[in-house]
């Protein structure tokens, strides 16, 4: 068998969010990681409450949650159904993290946020306290980073908000909790937020788990996520750092987590382009152009997850329904026809004319150029062998449909048994090359739309004993 290394070339460097012109009340995106790999993105989590009526402690469909979701049929708050709580400190949601068999996780953040002071309640005291973090594997406790703790707003008597939005964000690395636990059904416990009777439209609160994870089935993509507090209305949030192919298509994914979004409330869009000039409304199968942030659980297609805590209580874009899943929204959108070719930069806006809202979370997906090498690369010059025979083996490094060259390229092959390796027949493109393919020879660079050949020269030396098969076998 053969196999080569190669280290991809593409324009990528340290991916950063910056916003222009910001206010007090905004702050600059958080990178929490940034790779290149043969992987993707993905986001999961929940909501903590459902939608109230106004003014009363019951169902409704007013804009803002009303109770909390807790773990199993223990509690139950008035005349919502079982499994609630009027206490944040019994609110307990589950989510269910899928990924691609043969995948390898890469980097998680959990990053939950909420309301601190509406409706008679102010939480402020405890919003750096640990959240209860449950994997498929156990509980542990996590406690916020600093560097993505951000609170907005300022309180006013009696658990009011005087200067809004009074909401807040946090969140933490929890890579190793992941990796160890993989694909299943995840809990967040604990998560601060309010949910007073007398508040309308601003009681919210909700959990995002952004996971980054590599699959050899999958393109090369620059994966990166980000952790902000980006109020709707905000200037555009500028990202460097990746490269799409010169030439060909182009595939990108735009992954966003937002709190206080509502169903009935239109005027809210998300926005993504090349520059902060030319970003132009996106939309998915879930996310209305002009209702982007709608109280909706999407999974990695953009369309309904109900796979979580109350998932099959949903409002739909545009109209509320009484005690469905509120205040929080994920999604995942295609951003493939915004991308330019040799792009190197794009920008991310949510805009509004009447619904306010908090994104969160950012997560961008882009395909990037890479080497592509196919695997049917070798022949041999002889179909049958005897003791004594030599067989010349050709392979070709075939670049040809890669958008990007392979650079430092290290091709290893093991002759098969019952062969010997002829010293001195290696030639890479009809030049002798002193090296052994069982140590691995240095290529060098395969261009992109190139291919470089390697051959090489082995001596039959024995038949294999039984019961292996009496046949040489060198595969690609």
């Amino acid at each position: 068998m053969y196999r080569f290394t190669a280290r991809r070339v593409a324009r990528a460097g340290l991916l950063w969010l910056a916003l222009s012109g910001a206010t007090a009340a905004q702050a600059a995106y958080v990178q929490r990681y940034s790779t290149i790999a043969n992987g993707a993105l993905t986001f999961t989590g929940n909501t903590v409450g459902l939608n109230k009526a106004a003014n009363v402690n019951a169902p409704g469909t007013s804009g803002a949650i009303g109770t909390f979701i807790a773990a199993g049929a223990a509690t139950q708050d008035g005349t919502y159904p079982v499994g609630t709580t009027a206490s944040w400190t019994q609110n307990a949601v589950r989510a269910v993290l899928s990924l691609p068999a043969g995948s390898t996780v890469l980097y998680a953040e959990l990053v939950w946020s909420g309301s601190w002071s509406y409706g008679g309640e102010n939480v402020s005291a405890s919003l750096n306290n640990a959240v209860t973090f449950t994997t498929p594997l156990g509980s542990s406790s996590v406690a916020p980073a600093a560097a993505t703790s951000q609170t907005l707003g300022a309180a006013g008597a009696g658990g009011t908000c005087a200067t809004a939005p009074c909401f807040y964000v946090r969140s933490a690395n929890v890579t190793s909790l992941v990796q160890a636990a993989g694909a299943g059904t995840y809990t967040v416990a604990g998560i601060p937020a309010t949910q007073g009777d007398a508040e309308n439209s601003s009681n919210s609160g909700g959990w995002t788990l952004a996971v980054a994870y590599s699959n050899g089935s999958l393109p090369s993509r620059n994966l990166t996520i980000f952790v902000g507090a980006e109020i709707g209305g905000a200037a555009a949030a500028t990202v460097s750092g990746f490269c799409t192919p010169p030439t060909g298509p182009r595939a990108g994914r735009l992954l966003v987590s937002a709190l206080e979004g509502d169903p009935q409330i239109t005027g809210d869009q998300m926005r993504f382009g090349p520059t902060a000039a030319t970003v132009a409304v996106i939309s998915g199968p879930n996310n209305p152009a002009t209702n982007f942030f709608a109280s909706q659980i999407n999974n990695d297609a953009g369309t309904l997850d109900t796979s979580g805590s109350f998932g099959s209580a949903n409002s739909t874009p545009g109209t509320a329904v009484s005690g469905a899943r509120q205040g929080y929204d994920i999604t995942n959108i295609d951003v493939s026809a915004t991308l330019l070719n040799n792009q190197i930069t794009a920008a991310a806006q949510g805009t509004t004319t009447g619904d306010q809202y908090l994104i969160n979370a950012l997560g961008l997906q882009v395909n990037v150029g890479s080497p592509i090498f196919p695997v049917s690369v070798k022949a041999v010059d002889k179909a049958t062998a005897m003791v004594g025979d030599m067989l010349t083996y050709t392979v070709r490094l075939d670049n040809g449909t890669g958008t990007a060259d392979a650079t430092n390229v290290v091709f290893t092959d093991t002759p098969p048994a019952g062969t010997s390796f002829v010293a001195g027949s290696v030639t890479v493109d009809g030049v002798a090359n002193a090296g052994n393919p069982s140590a691995g020879i240095n290529i060098g660079t395969v261009a992109a739309g190139t291919s470089r050949t390697v051959v090489f020269k082995v001596t039959v030396t024995s038949i294999p004993a039984p019961p292996a098969p009496a046949r040489y076998d060198n595969s690609a």
